[in-house]
């Protein structure tokens, strides 16, 4: 954080962790509307007309994999762990389109995960 600064650090992590969204843009069916900051750092977006051929299915296990890593209580970076929970798991679109979709037993260990970091 320290070589980028602050700020640059927390836009560059931002941007990594919107790709564990699994959501793909190809422009055609889906408007974004920013507005923005939402807080120091971070812009709101929002988007119309999205539907279940703008996210990856199925959810990369590799993504699954990092998603886990990073809410697990272990990791120790906050500001990453803080962008996971904001821009992924606390998305509507990605609990419509991607958490649905995931298999049972991935469901349940990324919310032990998220108990977990509630509880701490």
């Amino acid at each position: 954080e320290q070589f980028l600064g602050g700020g640059s650090a927390l836009m560059l992590i931002d941007r990594i962790v919107k790709i564990m969204k699994g959501a793909k843009s190809n422009g055609a069916t889906s408007v974004s509307f920013l507005s923005g900051p939402s807080n120091m750092y971070r812009s709101r977006s929002y988007s119309l007309g999205t539907d279940e051929s703008l996210f990856l299915n199925p959810y990369p296990s590799s993504m699954v994999t990092a998603l886990i890593k990073c809410l697990s209580t272990e990791f120790v970076d906050d500001s990453v762990q803080n962008s996971v929970l904001q821009i992924v798991v606390g998305s509507p679109s990605w609990i419509t389109h991607v958490y649905s979709q995931l298999n049972v037993d991935t469901k349940c260990l990324i919310l032990k995960h998220l108990v977990r970091i509630r509880l701490k």
